[in-house]
């Protein structure tokens, strides 16, 4: 039996930070729910509205996979299982080695 790989991105991260379930489950994240909303909300009107919403997300995505390098195994594999995988593939910055690092948990 194959494991199954899930690959976090940015439309992954919105709708988990969406599901109330998801921010119950992990409260480590519910800051960012209010990043989000705020940032929704005071975004300027410049360009068009897709690329507003690429720059609004991108460093909440940051941040949420920036939380997800500090877990312990126990959150790791309860994130697993809201995400239906067997292994959970994310990039996130590396501060130690000065560059981004795609990491497998």
């Amino acid at each position: 039996m194959s494991e199954s790989l899930k690959q976090l991105g940015r439309p992954d991260v919105v709708k988990a930070l969406s599901d109330q379930n998801f921010l119950a489950e992990f409260p480590q994240f519910k800051m960012l729910h209010g990043k989000m909303d705020m940032r929704r909300k005071s975004n300027g009107a410049t360009g068009c509205s897709s690329c507003r919403q690429k720059q609004i997300m991108s460093g909440v995505t940051t941040d949420f996979l920036n939380i997800l390098a500090t877990f312990s195994q126990g959150e790791v594999d309860r994130m697993k299982k809201y995400f239906d995988a067997d292994k959970i593939l994310y990039t996130a910055f590396d501060p130690s080695k000065g560059a981004y690092r795609t990491r497998v948990v």
